[in-house]
């Protein structure tokens, strides 16, 4: 399959070990929650991106 279980340890003081999917280049397996964060990111990026270029395009029809 090329996964492996290995270990990850989070920010806290002390550091917590968690045992998590691995793919075999090293990278981790993102859980489904992870997956879900990163989509709602990427969602709200974009959004963002798209209203800065209508407020930029109405700043420069106004300015003509």
């Amino acid at each position: 399959m090329g996964i492996e279980l290995g270990i990850l340890y989070d920010n806290q003081k002390p550091p917590t070990p968690w045992l998590r999917w691995w793919d075999n280049k090293g990278n981790l397996l993102l859980t489904g929650n992870e997956l879900a964060e990163q989509a709602e990111a990427i969602a709200i990026r974009e959004r963002l991106a798209k209203e800065r270029a209508e407020t930029i395009a109405s700043q420069e029809r106004l300015a003509r």
